[in-house]
């Protein structure tokens, strides 16, 4: 997947896992692997990010990237999933940024047996 960069919206993280999803298990494997290992340059090699946002991924820090790349493998090894929703920051306003990621378990087909399983990753400016 190497130069492959999709836009850093929800259309481009789903057109990215679409894509990914659709390769063989190595290329998902090593993928997942690239993650894990080094979080802040799959994030800008995979996607298209403003200096602002490149910013706002070092800022995180370690522990924060160790826990998004950590949890953004784990979904893929189990094909889950995952939903980017951000929003855009405001002008002349001091924007603190804040970022998280949750798991949800939604009825499948209005089942009240079987769930389905979705990774959701939050960037917000307040």
């Amino acid at each position: 997947m190497k130069n492959l960069q999709f836009s850093f919206d929800g259309p481009g993280v789903n057109s990215w896992q679409n894509y990914l999803y659709a390769q063989d298990t190595i290329v998902i494997e090593d993928e997942r692997i690239f993650i894990q290992t080094n979080f802040s340059d799959w994030l800008s090699e995979r996607f298209k990010l403003t200096g602002a946002q490149l910013q706002l991924a070092a800022d995180l820090g370690s522990a924060a990237q160790d826990y998004f790349a950590s949890q953004i493998a784990e979904a893929i090894s189990l094909r889950t999933p995952i939903v980017l929703e951000r929003e855009e920051a405001e002008e002349g306003i001091g924007n603190s940024k804040t970022g998280s990621v949750t798991q949800v378990f939604i009825p499948v087909d209005g089942s009240s047996m079987i769930y389905g399983r979705r990774l959701i990753i939050k960037f917000y400016y307040s």
